[in-house]
């Protein structure tokens, strides 16, 4: 029928190389929001050298590695943050002072905050 809607994704479908593989030309034209540094801007390029120097295995999946290398320098910077005697309150309480940071440029700066979820 040649029907070809535009695709809009969010960010689990982010991974333009893992989405394309999965989906050839259909994912052509498609737009997607990714909240940080995507494969082939320099600062993101760095960081997958890094992380697939370690695991080759994600080679293909750039887009999935970088969200897991933030998640993982989140991690560790809380845990710097918190010291010797790692709680889980006091993790979250580092979490909480981390104001405007951007993890190796890779993300527009991020501010965590404790709220509760109701509903």
């Amino acid at each position: 029928m040649g029907y070809r809607p535009k695709v809009f994704a969010s960010f689990p479908l982010g991974d333009v190389n893992t989405m394309f593989r999965l989906l050839g030309d259909l994912w052509e034209g498609a737009y997607y929001n990714v909240t940080g540094a995507v494969p082939g801007e320099p600062d993101a390029d760095r960081i997958l050298d890094i992380v697939l120097k370690y695991e080759p295995k994600l080679k293909g999946r750039e887009g999935l590695a970088l969200s897991g290398a933030v998640a993982m320098m989140a991690t560790v910077e809380a845990m710097k943050r918190t010291g010797k005697n790692l709680t889980r309150e006091g993790f979250l309480n580092s979490m909480e002072s981390i104001k405007g940071w951007s993890p190796e440029r890779l993300t527009p700066a991020i501010t965590w905050a404790r709220t509760a979820i109701t509903g």
